[in-house]
This record gives C-alpha cells, sequence and structure tokens, in this order.
C-alpha cells in the first residue's frame, strides 16, 4: 500500500497544483509542475498494475 498511497498524493498534489496555484512565477510555470506531477502519478499506477497482472500470471499453477 505504500507505493500506491504515495502514487495517489502524487497525482493529488498534481491536480492542486495545476488547477488551484494561481501564482505567477519568473522562469518557472507551477502548472507544469502540477502536469509533470499528474502524468508521473498516473504513469505510475499504471505500471503498478501492469507489474500486478504479470506477478499473477507467473504463479499460476496447482500445488499440491
Amino acid at each position: 500500500m505504500g507505493r500506491l498511497g504515495m502514487t495517489l498524493i502524487t497525482a493529488a498534489v498534481g491536480v492542486v497544483v495545476y488547477w488551484a496555484v494561481t501564482t505567477p512565477g519568473t522562469g518557472l510555470r507551477v502548472s507544469t509542475v502540477g502536469v509533470v506531477l499528474m502524468v508521473g502519478g498516473v504513469g505510475l499506477i499504471a505500471s503498478m498494475i501492469v507489474l500486478a497482472a504479470s506477478r499473477r500470471q507467473a504463479g499460476r499453477g496447482d500445488r499440491s
């Protein structure tokens, strides 16, 4: 749960930074940082789903 929780927090922070922070910055756009955090969070969730699915298939088999 640790990785999933951190991933969801990262995506949530990205959403807040993108839509709620309206401070103009010089040299760095805050909305761009929000998009990067959102995409990173979604990418981590997708990779965790793919890895979990591949582990389940490899462990199949009847054990007696």
